[in-house]
């Protein structure tokens, strides 16, 4: 079986990876025809125009990549079962209405109003198709086991909440050339590498994926960056790390270990407490931009933005050493059984 599913994943990553990284200079292309640029302003790091629908090529590549799994007959000795595939078809027809939301946004510019509300709808639907929160395991915090099972009431509310919160953390977070993307790069492969490791094929195929499209795309992406994922790319990332972070206790009917995705994505969720905090200790709007972001302040204090990406990016590695060493030493790897 690992000889099968490695050469899934292998190709999975192939194809993500070559067609993200030929569509990107195709998108660049189209963006500055039609001079959809991401304009400069007294807030923003980037003094130039810079073509901001990189996002179109990271969904594609994404998508393109899992195409692997049908063309290979899903091999039959590796499991592809019905609950897991209706999850992986809610997962992919969500994800592309909320890239949707972020490319119209990156077009048009939507109300903030509208994108919370879309983004809580689209939240609705996946919770609603089996995509939930239904218990976290605490144990970590005691000897013995600390499980909290949710009503669905409050399933709904916590799994509409961390997926909203994550989508616009993302979005927020995507501030310097690269370093959204850097960030992704970190959590989809330390994702992977649990799941893989727990044997949870689909799910692994997917981060297989994403890992790639995020590698190809930082490429064009880091400082100076070529291309900008813009909306489209930031919502995309945000609600498929926001998913994929706890959907693998849904499919293998064990518990949401809250620890880990805290500390994988610890840097734009702690990010986004601070700025809505210090926004409405102000009296400001939470949704309204402006300079408190992580990067913004480190950039005040001397840093360069390349120095920036790369202090965060370094936090960001030690926190996911530290879960996988954790995870290593705590969980059983079926691979081995």
């Amino acid at each position: 079986m690992n000889s099968n599913l490695n050469l899934i994943l292998f190709l999975i990553l192939f194809v993500s990876t070559s067609s993200t990284l030929l569509l990107v200079p195709l998108i660049r292309f189209i963006g500055n025809k039609y001079k959809l640029f991401d304009y400069s302003d007294n807030r923003k790091i980037n003094k130039t125009t810079i073509v901001r629908i990189g996002g179109i090529a990271i969904f594609i590549g994404y998508s393109l990549g899992l195409t692997v799994i049908p063309f290979s007959g899903n091999l039959s000795n590796i499991s592809f079962d019905g609950r897991i595939s209706s999850f992986g078809i809610t997962l992919l027809v969500t994800s592309a209405l909320i890239f949707l939301l972020g490319l119209i946004d990156d077009l048009v510019q939507l109300s903030p109003f509208f994108r919370l509300i879309f983004q809580f709808i689209v939240a609705t639907i996946a919770w609603s198709q089996g995509i939930a929160i239904n218990s976290i395991d605490f144990s970590f915090l005691a000897d013995n086991s600390f499980v909290i099972s949710l009503p669905p009431l409050i399933s709904f509310l916590v799994t509409v909440f961390w997926i909203t919160a994550l989508v616009n953390a993302f979005n927020w977070i995507d501030g310097l050339d690269g370093l959204a993307s850097s960030l992704v790069i970190i959590a989809s492969l330390s994702f992977f590498l649990i799941e893989y490791s727990n044997n949870i094929t689909s799910i692994a195929c997917i981060l297989i994926s994403l890992l790639g499209s995020s590698l190809s795309f930082m490429f064009y992406n880091y400082n100076p960056a070529k291309i900008l994922m813009g909306d489209g790319g930031s919502y995309f990332y945000g609600y498929n790390l926001s998913i994929l972070s706890f959907l693998s206790s849904s499919e293998s009917d064990s518990n949401l270990k809250i620890y880990i995705p805290l500390l994988l994505l610890f840097v734009p969720i702690a990010d986004m407490i601070y700025v809505i905090i210090r926004r409405c200790a102000s009296g400001k709007n939470p949704f309204t931009p402006d300079n408190t972001h992580i990067h913004h302040r480190l950039l005040s204090i001397g840093f360069t933005e390349k120095q920036t990406v790369r202090l965060i990016f370094s936090i960001s590695m030690i926190l996911s050493t530290i879960v996988l060493s954790f995870s290593c030493l705590t969980e059983p790897n079926p691979l081995e059984e």
